[in-house]
């Protein structure tokens, strides 16, 4: 399916936009922890060699103060997900992810539109399931697995988008 763009002259510089999608039901988990105590440190990667984003975590550990990072994959080549359960802020988190050079723009938008993370927990259609793939240590900080998380289902699209869209035209 091809990206089409559908250009409509509203009045009063309104803005429409959508698409359409095949999508799949996923479960995920959201970095938010509860009552307001931060969150956890969740960054989805993609078209990097593991050894480069090892290398990129470790910088991350000592810039930011980050305990223990793993990081995980499926079948998909070049793509990976870091898990750190050290709490940050959300100027903070998004700050973190925002540094990451490998950081898949998508996630980015829908972190900072929702207000936290999430990290999908379950498997894709057509991938092998997660495998950690490296855990980054740092002897100078250990942070404790959570033993309470926010667990939710989510949607996510499945290949190519038809997006519809409308350009927002300058009055004059």
């Amino acid at each position: 399916m091809r990206n089409l763009y559908i250009r409509f002259q509203l009045p009063h510089n309104l803005l429409f936009f959508g698409s359409i999608a095949r999508f799949e039901k996923l479960r995920g988990m959201n970095s938010n922890i509860g009552g307001g105590l931060g969150h956890f440190v969740f960054i989805d990667c993609d078209e990097v060699e593991l050894n480069a984003l090892v290398r990129w975590v470790r910088e991350a550990q000592t810039k930011w103060d980050l305990g223990q990072v793993y990081i995980t994959a499926d079948s998909k080549t070049f793509s990976y997900r870091v898990w750190c359960f050290t709490t940050v802020s959300f100027r903070e988190l998004m700050r973190i992810i925002c540094d990451c050079p490998y950081v898949d723009v998508d996630f980015i938008r829908w972190t900072a539109r929702k207000g936290h993370a999430t990290m999908r927990l379950s498997t894709k259609a057509d991938r092998d399931d997660q495998q950690i793939v490296a855990t980054v240590y740092n002897g100078l900080r250990k942070d404790k697995l959570p033993y309470q998380v926010e667990v939710v289902d989510y949607e996510t699209p499945r290949g190519q988008a038809l997006r519809l869209g409308y350009e927002v035209m300058a009055d004059g």
